[in-house]
C-alpha cells in the first residue's frame, strides 16, 4: 500500500513476500521515501529487487523484536545498507512518530 502525505510517499509493505512485491510494484508510486519493512523485516520480504526500484528511499521502519524472532533479518539489514537506507526499529526506539 502506497500513500502520499504532504507530498511524501510512504510504502506500507504489509506481510507481502518477495513474489507479491514484484506484482504490486507495477501498480504503486515508486517515489516512496519511507518504507515500513515487509513482515517485520523478515528475509522473505523487502527484496533487493524492491529496493532497486525505490530510488528515493530515505528511511526503513521496522516493528520487530530481534531477540525473540530474529527480525529484522541480517539479510534485510544488509540490503538496506547497500542502498544507504537507515533503519529505525521499535525495539530500539520505542514508538516511532513521523510527522509528514
Amino acid at each position: 500500500y502506497s500513500r502520499v502525505f504532504n507530498w511524501k510517499t510512504v510504502l506500507l509493505a504489509g506481510d507481502s513476500p518477495q513474489s507479491q512485491e514484484k506484482k504490486w510494484l507495477q501498480k504503486i508510486d515508486l517515489k516512496s521515501e519511507i518504507i515500513a519493512l515487509g513482515h517485520h523485516g523478515s528475509n522473505t520480504s523487502t527484496s533487493l529487487y524492491l529496493l532497486k526500484k525505490l530510488k528515493n528511499l530515505k528511511l526503513g521502519l521496522c516493528s520487530a523484536r530481534r531477540k525473540k524472532y530474529g527480525h529484522p533479518s541480517p539479510a534485510v539489514i544488509k540490503r538496506l545498507k547497500q542502498f544507504h537506507v537507515p533503519l529505525v526499529c521499535t525495539e530500539d526506539w520505542g514508538n516511532i512518530i513521523i510527522e509528514l
